[in-house]
């Protein structure tokens, strides 16, 4: 009898530590996914932060440079445009001075002319 029920017990503990170690087995797999889930979850929240950290950053170095170049553009057409207005005001200045000179050598023709027809009416 002592060994039947050494043999029963010994098969009883077998059983149970079976049954343990199949429940333990579930729960630290149903643990680990658990884990696993929020891991995962936690890193997607960091991936994501400093993602959009990194847009903004880009963001803002990329205007930076848009408005350097703009800055850049507007101050170059603001040299054409002055050069521009220089050669037109030369342009201006050398037209009038020759038409002034043709109106004046005009004028003058016509003064002698005129006083060349009085001196001789007269």
């Amino acid at each position: 009898h002592r060994a039947e029920l050494e043999r029963s017990v010994e098969e009883a503990i077998a059983r149970c530590t079976d049954e343990l170690t199949a429940r333990h087995r579930e729960e630290l797999e149903r643990s680990g996914e658990e884990t696993t889930a929020r891991c995962t979850l936690e890193l997607a929240a960091r991936h994501r932060a400093e993602l959009e950290r990194s847009v903004e950053e880009t963001t803002a170095r990329c205007t930076d440079e848009l408005t350097a170049r703009h800055r850049a553009e507007l101050e170059r057409t603001d040299e054409l445009t002055a050069h521009h207005r220089a050669e037109l005001e030369r342009s201006v200045e050398e037209t009038t001075a020759r038409c002034t000179d043709e109106l004046t050598a005009r004028h003058r023709e016509e003064l002698e002319r005129s006083g060349e027809e009085t001196t001789a009416r007269c």
